[in-house]
């Protein structure tokens, strides 16, 4: 199971699925549906426990969406103070928290007989990543806005704020369906999941 792409997938594929931006205009962008997902058979026996590099993997994206929602929060509590070094701490704070979170899955595992330190990115690599992609969303919400406006100020936060918790939902899905494959074979709890993300960001980007 390798988590190198995941997370950024995650992140690209729900914030930028919209034209997200502060606007007048009544035209809003909308998302397509995920698809529906297969039917699975019926169960032929007990299931199999999760195994301990799945679960430890999952717990390393839920973890990322965890990082993702604290990035994002950053950059929205910046869009109302422009602040850049409480908003640069406020993200290495959560970067360290993503390598504990992310050694405490590896030793996990590890205590279970099972190795997923090499199924992912380094966390601080991850967090790097991650955080490159946040930049370049946050700058293209506040891009042309001026944030000594309030009413600015206060649609970059929101949208801000909606895309970290689009994110965090989506990200944490993924890290139960990895988690417990067997739990969801056909990808359908995922894909719901993923789905109804989507459709939050959608309503509170309206709001």
């Amino acid at each position: 199971m390798n988590l190198k792409n995941l997370a950024l997938m995650a992140l690209v594929a729900v914030p930028l699925a919209f034209n997200i931006g502060c606007t007048s205009s009544g035209d809003e962008a909308t998302g397509g549906t995920a698809g529906d997902g297969g039917t699975g058979g019926d169960g032929g026996g007990t299931a199999p426990e999760p195994y301990a590099a799945n679960i430890c993997v999952g717990a390393k994206q839920a973890a990322a969406g965890e990082y993702c929602t604290a990035a994002f929060e950053a950059w929205a509590t910046w869009a109302g103070d422009q602040d850049d070094s409480a908003r640069d701490a406020a993200i290495d704070v959560a970067s360290t928290t993503l390598e504990d979170s992310w050694q405490g899955a590896e030793t996990a595992a590890e205590g279970a007989g099972a190795n997923c330190s090499d199924s992912a990115w380094p966390a601080s690599s991850a967090a790097d990543s991650i955080k490159t992609a946040i930049d370049a969303i946050a700058q293209s919400v506040t891009d042309g806005l001026d944030l000594g406006m309030s009413g600015h100020a206060t649609c970059a936060g929101d949208i801000l704020d909606a895309s970290g918790a689009a994110c965090d939902e989506v990200l944490a899905a993924e890290g139960v369906h990895v988690g417990d494959l067997y739990a969801d074979m056909d990808g359908s709890t995922l894909a719901q999941a993923t789905e109804d993300a989507v459709a939050t960001f959608s309503e509170k980007r309206r709001g």
